[in-house]
């Protein structure tokens, strides 16, 4: 007997040695579909699309991975706009030292002689101290304060170069903390 092929819902079946369209019908009941529903528990041969499970898996691998990537991206961003703070500092130090120099004093009275400026997340105070008999003061300290999502931090810096990190809940360091516990 000749091979014959019947296509029903988009599934083609190939059959010979008898199986007719009727025989086709009993079979596909075995298979556990009802004879109303006229749906074949088989992929769709078109091949367009994703199914349901496809879709979840994929939203759960992206969900994992924004889970893992998100606080990683927080800290770098933090610790960018703190390393701000800590640039200015030693800019403004090497501006300090210069008018040193010139001048043999780092300002007159209590203000300093450079002016520190304002940075997108750090305000620079300046404030001159150690006045010799003269009045002119020979020393300095210069404060970072931290704005927007850095403003638990305030960075430190005197004329002789010692740094502190102090934070809003009052832990403080003897350095200049941009994370965690590094120096």
């Amino acid at each position: 007997m000749p091979e014959r092929r019947n296509r029903i819902e988009g599934v083609e079946f190939v059959y010979d040695n008898g199986l007719t369209p009727s025989k086709l019908m009993i079979l596909k009941g075995c298979m556990g579909i009802s004879k109303d529903s006229g749906r074949l528990p088989v992929r769709r041969t078109d091949g367009h699309g994703f199914t349901l499970v496809e879709l979840m898996v994929t939203v759960a691998i992206v969900a994992i991975l924004a889970a893992v990537a998100l606080p990683s991206y927080t800290q770098y961003a933090r610790r960018q706009r703190l390393s701000e703070g800590t640039a200015a500092l030693a800019a403004l130090q090497v501006r300090m030292e210069s008018f040193y120099q010139n001048n043999m004093n780092y300002g007159t009275g209590a203000v300093c002689g450079i002016t520190p400026g304002t940075y997108t997340n750090f305000v620079l105070t300046c404030t001159a101290t150690n006045p010799d008999t003269g009045g002119a003061p020979q020393g300095y300290t210069v404060k970072a304060v931290g704005q927007g999502t850095v403003g638990d931090v305030t960075y430190g810096l005197d004329q002789l170069g010692n740094r502190t990190t102090v934070y809003t809940n009052g832990n403080t360091a003897s350095c200049w903390k941009v994370s965690g516990t590094e120096c």
